[in-house]
């Protein structure tokens, strides 16, 4: 597994070949087929960990020299191969940066999707950006490493803007973690983004930059097309409950998945499955043992899960389908 952090990009590899990549952001879309192309949709959202097994197998048509990731931390861009080396074009010109985030030979996503990562109980965690919103000492960044840590053998974390042993405070080192993150696994753990959130300006009620939102929705984007989920705690300027919840009804259009504190350890989440398919919600109840290891339930089976993979969990209760004001909102709002 590849260290998650580091101060200076090391390897750096430079190419002299100019090559520009076109975004995947336009299509023609035939009227007959949208029905098949709603239905496919659904199914990869449905499919846990088909897309991160499509990622990686495709990375192998991408030359070892050219970019293979691109991804954009706050002011720092960073390429990296499918080795994990940083690609750097001479004097700083952008191109061999991926609009898209992803190079196109590895790029097999469905256009407008929202993959399914993996399943907890009864609740799909789609791949792209799970933003995990509350004060401070309520339990997101537990909640955070017990979603990644769920199901999988190892998880990536990427520590960023504490002042902490092992954080740092450079753009470009966590842009390059992240990149190597998405190559080497399914559930990075983004902690925490306070520098992304107070920077660039523009910064709304919630405390939150309207540039940071850009930033996370590439994010969200390219983890998407390359088959992981990032957890990203985040703690509003202000406990004030309507802050909170207007943070939420932002981040429920900038992220795959939004996850709000409800008290008690519990949490609702709203999850999006593709481009206009109706969202899915429920309820997480995130408890410990004495150890301080979670549990997780499924509210249909009342069965606690058994993997001796994974040291942490959380316990979950499902609801039905429920929040429905709350994706109208967000479907009015934006």
């Amino acid at each position: 597994m590849k260290p998650q952090h580091s101060e200076e990009i090391p390897d750096t590899e430079v190419d002299s070949t100019p090559e520009y990549y076109i975004n995947r952001c336009d299509s023609i879309i035939s009227v007959a087929s949208r029905a098949s192309d709603r239905a496919e949709l659904e199914r990869i959202s449905k499919s846990a960990g088909e897309q991160r097994d499509a990622f990686l197998s495709s990375l192998r048509l991408v030359s070892p020299e050219s970019t293979a990731i691109t991804v954009k931390y706050g002011n720092a861009t960073v390429s990296v191969s499918a080795t994990g080396k940083a690609v750097v074009e001479p004097g700083g010109a952008l191109v061999r940066h991926h609009p898209a985030g992803v190079h196109p030979d590895a790029d097999k996503a469905i256009l407008g999707s929202a993959p399914g990562n993996k399943k907890i109980g009864d609740t799909m965690i789609p791949c792209g950006v799970c933003l995990i919103i509350a004060g401070g000492g309520s339990g997101k960044t537990p909640l955070a490493h017990a979603l990644a840590s769920f199901g999988v053998s190892s998880y990536s974390v990427v520590r960023v803007g504490e002042p902490l042993a092992g954080y740092s405070s450079s753009h470009e080192s966590v842009a390059f973690s992240l990149a190597n993150s998405m190559l080497s696994s399914s559930d990075i753990v983004l902690d925490s983004i306070k520098d992304l959130l107070s920077g660039g300006g523009a910064a709304m009620k919630s405390g939150l930059s309207r540039d940071a939102l850009v930033s996370i929705s590439g994010l969200a984007s390219t983890a998407c097309s390359s088959g992981c989920t990032i957890y990203i705690p985040v703690n509003p300027s202000t406990p004030d409950p309507e802050v909170i919840e207007l943070l939420a009804e932002i981040s429920r259009s900038n992220a795959t998945m939004t996850v709000v504190t409800k008290g008690s350890n519990s949490w609702d989440y709203v999850a999006r499955k593709g481009e206009s398919l109706n969202r899915s919600s429920g309820t997480m109840l995130l408890t410990y043992d004495k150890d301080g290891v979670g549990q997780v339930r499924s509210a249909s089976l009342g069965e606690v899960s058994s993997n001796d993979e994974i040291e942490r969990r959380i316990a979950m209760v499902v609801s039905g389908p429920a929040m429905s004001s709350a994706f109208r909102r967000a479907t009015e709002n934006h």
